[in-house]
């Protein structure tokens, strides 16, 4: 999908309970194992009487077919698990393409991780899923509480946003920046700051004098506030009118917030960027994809000419998120020949643990990604 402009955000979380994943949906190895072979020792018994053979014969028949019939049930029955797997690492630089700016075509790579998810495991997958150590097992409820097929189609809206909130991150970083509209308020919070003050059909266009462009301008916005300090709305009513609004943000479950829903309502780009992600979808590419544009958009190598992996969600200010599935992506861009390993402050520890060889930093922001590759 371009990302020249976005008509429209989402304010939605993540498949992952724990985080939200760049999620390749594909058949793993875990879904083509084959059927168990049970084989029994059926010689003689010793010791028994003659008269008995028969009966020994039959009860061997007998476990033999009860064996035979719960292998066969294990390699069909469904549980209500399915597994993160290790995904594919693939080189994004080759999947960007811009129009509207001159392009530097780089010699190294920054590698889109991505994490492989099953189908339902049947019992005998489950099973040899629990014992290896590079796979981890969801509840089926947990990760797709509305369904699977509407979870996987909200993961592609974040995917598209994602796509946006990099290419802007990549030019603001360069002191380039979009035309917005501002975000249109579709819901406030009872008893919230902003009840009584903003209402449905307002459109904020300002947050402390700074214009929004997507919906995370606003919360970035809202963050870079001093606790108990006040943010002004530049507010435009249903009526076409300007008011400026003072809101207290709250602590709301370690955000900061004012109880508003907001979705985008234009942000023009002075560029056009698609980045062709096929079946991938997820938030967390976002700081790969932040990278690879501005590679291209800049002379020399980001780089140095390596195979670099990231891993982070990006906002329209360059700030770095969690993701989920860190341990799956790390076992794959070392699979891959990375040279080194980016990913956000709360998931090192986890990357490191499947790390080998691979360096791991964390980095909180674009700036600290870009100061980790300059060292």
């Amino acid at each position: 999908m371009g990302s020249g402009s976005s008509d429209g955000e989402s304010d939605v979380s993540g498949v992952s309970g724990e985080g939200t994943d760049s999620v390749e949906h594909s058949t793993s190895a875990l879904q083509r194992s084959e059927r168990p072979i049970v084989v029994l020792d059926s010689g003689p018994v010793i010791g028994q009487p003659r008269s008995n053979s028969k009966r020994t014969a039959s009860l061997l028949s007998y476990v033999i077919l009860v064996v035979g019939v719960l292998a066969l049930a294990g390699s069909a029955v469904k549980t209500n698990y399915v597994a993160y797997t290790p995904g594919s690492a693939s080189d994004l630089v080759p999947l960007v393409k811009i129009t509207g700016a001159k392009n530097y075509p780089p010699n190294g790579s920054f590698l889109l991780a991505t994490v492989g998810l099953t189908d339902r495991l049947t019992v005998w997958q489950y099973v040899s899923a629990a014992v290896n150590p590079d796979v981890d097992l969801k509840r089926y409820a947990d990760l797709f509480p509305a369904g699977r097929e509407t979870e996987l189609k909200r993961n592609e809206v974040l995917m598209d946003d994602s796509k946006t909130l990099a290419t802007l991150a990549a030019l603001r970083a360069l002191g380039r920046d979009g035309e917005g509209s501002g975000v249109a308020v579709k819901g406030v919070e009872p008893k919230s700051p902003a009840d009584g003050r903003l209402s449905e059909g307002d459109v904020i266009e300002t947050i402390n004098g700074t214009k929004i462009c997507v919906a995370g301008d606003l919360r970035s916005g809202i963050l870079d506030t001093p606790k108990g300090g006040k943010v002004t709305l530049g507010v435009r009513s249903a009526n076409g009118k300007m008011r400026d609004e003072s809101i207290i943000p709250v602590t709301s479950q370690n955000f900061r917030i004012i109880g508003v829903l907001v979705e985008t309502v234009k942000c023009a780009l002075p560029i056009t960027v698609t980045i062709d992600t096929a079946r991938v979808g997820g938030p967390s590419a976002g700081l790969s994809m932040t990278l690879a544009i501005l590679d291209r958009l800049t002379e020399g190598e980001l780089t140095g000419g390596l195979v670099i992996a990231t891993t982070g969600t990006i906002e329209s200010d360059g700030s770095v998120g969690d993701v989920g599935g860190v341990k799956q992506k790390t076992a794959g861009v070392r699979s891959a020949g990375a040279k080194l390993f980016l990913v956000p402050p709360g998931e090192v520890e986890e990357a490191k643990s499947r790390a080998g060889n691979l360096p791991v930093v964390g980095v909180r922001n674009l700036d600290e990604a870009l100061a980790a590759l300059r060292r």
